[in-house]
Formats: C-alpha cells, structure tokens, sequence
C-alpha cells in the first residue's frame, strides 16, 4: 500500500504530483517576494529614523545658541542696570532729575522646529524632553516680549515724571531706582529658568547623540528597554516603563555627560568673550 502511494506522488503524470511542482514553483517567488518587502521596510525605517536623529541634532543645536546668545545678552544688560542703579544712589543733586538708562539689547525670537517633537525615534525620553522643550521656547520668546515692553514702561514712565515734574527729584530718583532694582531681580529670576532649560536641551542633546553614535536599537534598550532584565513583578516593570520614572532614570545616567557639555560650552563662551 505505501509503496503504491510513493509511486504515485512520484509518477510525473499523476495529478497530486503536478499540484507539489505547481505549489513549490510558487512558493520560492512568493517568498522571496515577502522577504524582499521585508528587509525595504526595515531599511526604510532605519533611513527615516537616522534621518529623525540629525534633524531633531540640528533643532537642538539651533535653539542652544539662541539661549546662549539669549542669556549673555541679558547678563550684561543687567549689569548695566545695576551700575545704573549704583550710579542713581551715589547722585547727590536733588535739583536734578535722574534720567540715565541703558539700551535693550536687540534679542531676536528662539526658532524651534515644531515637526522635530512629532518625528519617530522611537523613544519616549527624547520625545517628552523634545515636548518640554517646545513649551519652553515659547515661554521664553513671551518671557523676552514682556521684559521688553515692561522696560519700556519703566523708562517712559521715567522720563515722564522728569517732563511733568510731577515728583520731587529725590522722590523721582529713589522711585527710579526702586524700579530699577524690582526690574533687574526679575531679568535675574528669568536667566535661572533659561539655566534650567539649558541643562534639559543638553540632556535631550546627549541622548540622542547616543541614538546617532550607538544605535537606536542598542541605546533604547539600554535606556529604556526591558527585554531581558530581571522584574519582580509586573508592577515593578510598569514603575520601570512609566514616562517619570524613565525621565529620572535616563537624567541621573547623562548626568556626567551633560555636565561635561555645559562645561565646554560655557568654556568656549569665555574664551569669546576673552577675545572680544
């Protein structure tokens, strides 16, 4: 019986035969097919990150200068108000009104590249720093308007005063610095929160340099993968995998790396300013 069936399935005329050479002709086309439609998706999707990873580099590379520029800009403006100050306090004629003020320095709006938060890299750290960060810039170019147009209050209201001769000129000169002083505390108040927002561009900085220099596959794991790390529970991987635990984690591990770039680039800025 078996003999009969072997003979059967080998003898090229019978039907069953025919339907194995038909069904094997079609097999190694179709999966070369699928093979081939797998591996260009793969290749397509490492191309469109890599290509992810420079922009969102180049948008942070960006918008770090403009704070930079931002927060040397501010630092020597207030310094300038404080010397202003110094000055209205040692001025001893009160037959005179103090009408001294310093230039605004011409501060051009921060530019980020909205798209660079939506774009895939596959990682939820990069994605929410890159998510504060587009929040923040726009705090920032608000923050910058309304120091401008308060300044310019401050000097009318100033000059105003000296015009009207609507004060005495101690009164005038002590209001002066009293505004001044408020003025110059708030610019104060607003480099720290530039400081801070420096120190996450530079954390999403790193990060993504690593995504560039290690792989993207690699650093993810590395960072915020769980695939073949010891869990106790699944509660204790959903505490892993929450978006504030990753933030945390991730920081405290770019520490070192992200004070080392604040450091150089606080260097380079010194030695500009050196030479200027």
């Amino acid at each position: 019986m078996i003999e009969t069936i072997i003979i059967y399935l080998q003898n090229e005329k019978t039907l069953l035969f025919k339907w194995q050479t038909l069904i094997g002709a079609l097999i190694g086309p179709v999966l070369a097919f699928l093979f081939s439609i797998f591996f260009s998706s793969v290749e397509k999707f490492r191309t469109e990150i890599k290509e992810n990873i420079r922009r969102i580099e180049i948008g942070l590379t960006s918008v770090l200068n403009d704070i930079y520029e931002i927060r040397e800009e501010l630092k020597k403006f207030v310094l300038d108000i404080r010397r202003i100050i110094t000055e209205a306090e040692s001025f001893t004629d009160n037959n005179s009104y103090f009408l001294v003020w310093a230039v605004f320095p011409p501060i051009r709006e921060v530019w980020f590249d909205n798209e660079i938060a939506i774009l895939r890299s596959r990682s939820l750290y990069l994605h929410n720093k890159l998510l504060w960060i587009g929040g923040g810039i726009r705090n920032v170019n608000i923050s910058v308007n309304e120091i401008r147009e308060s300044y310019r209050v401050l000097i009318a209201d100033n000059q105003r005063f000296s015009i009207s001769k609507s004060m005495l000129h101690q009164q005038q000169r002590e209001a002066y610095i009293q505004n001044l002083s408020s003025f110059a505390n708030h610019i104060d108040g607003f480099l720290t929160y530039l400081e801070k927002g420096i120190e996450i561009l530079v954390q999403a900085k790193v990060f993504n340099i690593k995504l560039k220099e290690k792989g993207f596959l690699r650093s993810l794991w590395i960072y915020e993968g769980v695939s073949f790390k010891y869990f106790e529970n699944k509660k204790a991987i959903q505490v892993y995998t929450s978006i504030f635990e990753i933030q945390n984690r991730v920081d405290k591990r770019l520490k070192s790396e992200t004070e080392k770039l604040i450091n150089e680039a606080e260097r380079r800025i010194r030695e500009r300013d050196t030479r200027s």
